[in-house]
């Protein structure tokens, strides 16, 4: 029989007297008895105030669809009382009782009045570490991780949330021989190595390279929701002309053109706090589906960060208007402006292009990189200029991923414009002299 992961919180009157009442409703309603862990305090979580938590987590078999046990749910906390959970606005208040279904074993659903496993149950200590007493085999269905994992990693998981880098996942084919690549996975590389805790979507084939890969993000420790399909593992023939500028051959048809579009992935969406994606992995109509109804089920107040990587023959005019619609974020390069700019009869100068694209699309920020005639970020009227580090470059793939993922890392951790445009510029001036779009470094 399924078991059902229950937690039990209140912040008023007789707390203790409050939450005993909920388990007795819940184990008449489920015809079971509960196994509990102990009790946890914890402040109010989404607000401000100063009445502590007292949470109790319990595990309960039940033959109730989520839907009938949600319900049944509900009308126990109406029973207990009438105190609603939210204000006028829609902020948290305090309450007598709240009673939220963490999890059902490996159910994976996303209704408008029901997400599980919860989809903030990795910020939250209080929620998961009664998992961790009560069952350590369990495992989050879609991060994979178990409760002393979340545990470790709650500290970095309150830094930002998840971010996730989505679209190609593939091999770079040097002369030399071949490196990871793909620019989410490149994203979502450097802004682990930034401290938060990041995710790579996309697909493989199965197939020896995309064994290969998974091997490879198990290495470095970059976390994956990476689907296997019918197509092989993608490929990039990649040449360096005498600057270490890369040139591009794209295999087509290729796994990372077929992203199906899954429960994991839409749970995965709710819980997303930063995104990065491009064009390229949109090139397919299955994989700009899924990428595109990813975007639109992030929280509202997420940053969406479309960095335009235009490639070949990638792109239509189409994709780019919906990408910058859905963004709050766009980076783009000197080049790649100059195509946006023919493509949307931009005027004037590469400034005024650039803020005409700010206004047009209503984007938080623009970053525009030069090359070694360095990067400006336009927001909000404000500009701010870094010249380009004179480094002795061994190759430029990954550096502009590194770029935009580390100026994001910092904005997350609260510095200026500023002081995260010059950190980005160091960063990206790193890896251009390493070998390979993801080098060891430290922060």
């Amino acid at each position: 029989m399924p078991v059902a992961y229950i937690n039990i919180g209140s912040n008023m009157g007789d707390r203790h007297a409050l939450i005993e009442q909920a388990v007795a409703h819940i184990e008449h309603l489920c015809d079971t008895s509960a196994r509990r862990a102990p009790m946890f305090c914890s402040k109010p979580w989404g607000y401000r105030s100063n009445a502590e938590f007292l949470n109790l987590g319990i595990m309960v078999d039940t033959d109730m669809t989520p839907i009938e046990l949600l319900h049944g749910l509900q009308a126990i906390e109406k029973k207990i009382s009438a105190t609603p959970h939210r204000d006028s606005a829609g902020n948290y208040i305090d309450r007598e009782i709240d009673i939220d279904i963490v999890s059902i074993d490996g159910v994976i659903m996303n209704k408008p009045e029901l997400t599980l496993p919860h989809p903030r149950m990795h910020l939250r200590d209080f929620v998961f570490m009664p998992i961790a007493l009560l069952d350590s085999k369990w495992r989050h269905p879609v991060l994979g991780a178990s409760p002393l994992r979340l545990t470790k990693e709650c500290g970095e998981w309150y830094n930002g949330g998840i971010v996730v880098g989505i679209g190609e996942a593939l091999w770079d084919m040097f002369p030399e021989g071949k490196k990871m690549g793909g620019a989410p996975a490149n994203f979502a590389y450097h802004v682990m190595c930034q401290g938060f805790q990041s995710i790579v979507v996309s697909s493989l084939g199965d197939d020896d390279l995309g064994q290969e890969i998974e091997a490879a993000f198990k290495e470095v420790g970059l976390n994956y929701l990476l689907e296997k399909t019918d197509f092989p593992t993608g490929t990039v023939q990649v040449s360096l002309d005498d600057k270490g500028v890369p040139q591009y051959e794209i295999t087509e048809d290729v796994a990372w053109d077929n992203i199906p579009l899954t429960e994991k992935l839409l749970w995965l969406a709710s819980a997303t706090s930063v995104v990065c994606f491009g064009t390229l992995a949109q090139r397919s109509a299955k994989s700009r589906h899924a990428i595109n109804t990813f975007i639109d089920a992030m929280p509202h107040d997420a940053l969406k960060v479309f960095d335009i990587n235009l490639r070949q023959e990638f792109y239509s005019r189409d994709v780019i208007h919906d990408s910058l619609l859905r963004c709050n974020i766009l980076k783009i390069n000197d080049e790649e402006l100059a195509i946006v700019s023919e493509i949307f009869a931009l005027g004037g100068d590469f400034k005024a292009q650039c803020r005409e694209l700010l206004t047009r699309y209503a984007l938080k920020i623009l970053i525009l990189t030069c090359g070694e005639k360095g990067s400006y970020v336009f927001a909000d009227g404000d500009l701010s200029y870094m010249e380009t580090p004179k480094v002795e470059v061994v190759d430029t793939v990954g550096a502009g991923d590194a770029f935009t993922a580390t100026f994001i890392a910092s904005i997350m951790k609260g510095d200026t414009i500023r002081d995260a445009h010059q950190k980005a510029v160091e960063v990206s001036a790193f890896v251009c002299t390493q070998e390979g779009a993801m080098p060891q470094y430290e922060q």
